[in-house]
């Protein structure tokens, strides 16, 4: 009885908050997003007709009409004075910048790219970090007055940039960080947003590893475990030199090629960088972002679905399937 008692004192305790949110523009809302502080709500209309902010402290709501995307195309400074949103007026690509304190616009400008697809602001909270559609190897750099500081293209005639991956930003740092590059010619690309120059320029992913110094591992099925279930026990082994990966033939005649480095992240010190290939789904790269040499290379039975490091240690958590 006492047991019941507190549970339902601290049911109690609990504040619930329910509202009903109409966009006057659209009939549909394609996503919701907190801002960082959690004071306003965002929601993404469809056919990139605009993007609806209300707050929830007093109910007020404000309208960026024809914001571009949903996932990728709002920005916070990580000081949290500025928002910057990609928007599409008249097929062109424009970037709108806002105060967060008091949502007035600070500038507007349109952008030189065909139609961008990512936005990030750098550390420092002085640039905005722009990357256009996958058929076009663009990247940019725009300060918060709309002037290009930096323009790159390592190729052209062929698909592009596949991923996008910022160091976080160290607290009473100005520092704007460094960005890794991954792109569909199957090498990662490692840029210094300080001075605008690449620390590597070509980390590739080769089918045939022979260095020595090199961690490898392969997950096996236990021979000496013997399953009564459709889910077998593994363990892993260690593989010497020379390393022989499995890779995938890339149909050409079907869209959307699984080639490419598909996924990138920084550990908490930026001093290892993981990536996935597409080629290789079943392979984990480990780097080392000293002297961009690989560190580990580890080999999963099944195809690896995400990994992700641990907030404060060097632990990689991988999920496969």
């Amino acid at each position: 009885n006492n047991n019941n008692n507190n549970n339902n004192n601290n049911n109690n305790n609990v504040t619930s908050h329910k509202c009903r949110l109409t966009s006057t523009i659209s009939r549909n809302f394609l996503n919701f997003q907190f801002s960082p502080d959690s004071k306003y709500l965002f929601a993404f209309c469809d056919f990139q007709i605009g993007l609806n902010i209300w707050s929830l402290d007093d109910g007020s709501s404000l309208l960026i009409r024809e914001a571009k995307y949903i996932n990728s195309g709002v920005a916070f400074s990580y000081d949290n004075q500025f928002i910057a949103i990609l928007l599409r007026i008249d097929c062109k690509d424009f970037i709108q910048i806002l105060n967060y304190e008091t949502w007035s616009t600070i500038n507007i400008f349109s952008i030189n790219t065909q139609d961008s697809n990512y936005l990030a602001w750098t550390n420092d909270n002085l640039c905005l970090i722009v990357s256009d559609i996958t058929v076009n190897y663009s990247l940019k750099i725009y300060r918060i007055d709309g002037t290009c500081t930096f323009n790159f293209s390592a190729y052209t005639n062929e698909l592009g940039i596949k991923s996008l991956c910022l160091t976080e930003p160290k607290i009473q740092e100005q520092h704007a960080g460094f960005l890794a590059i991954g792109s569909y010619d199957q090498k990662i690309r490692l840029l210094n947003l300080d001075n605008y120059k690449f620390l590597f320029n070509n980390l590739e992913h080769n089918i045939i590893v022979n260095d020595t110094n090199i961690i490898a591992y392969k997950e096996i099925i236990d021979p000496d475990f013997v399953s009564q279930t459709i889910f077998p026990k593994t363990k892993f082994i260690l593989e010497g030199v020379p390393i022989n990966l499995k890779y995938n033939k890339v149909d050409i005649n079907k869209p959307n090629p699984k080639i490419g480095i598909s996924k990138l992240a920084f550990n908490k010190n930026a001093s290892l960088l993981y990536s996935i290939n597409d080629n290789m789904p079943c392979v984990l790269w480990i780097w080392k972002m000293i002297n961009g040499k690989i560190k580990a290379i580890i080999t999963f039975i099944d195809p690896i679905i995400n990994a992700k490091w641990h907030p404060s240690y060097n632990l990689l958590i991988i999920c496969t399937g």
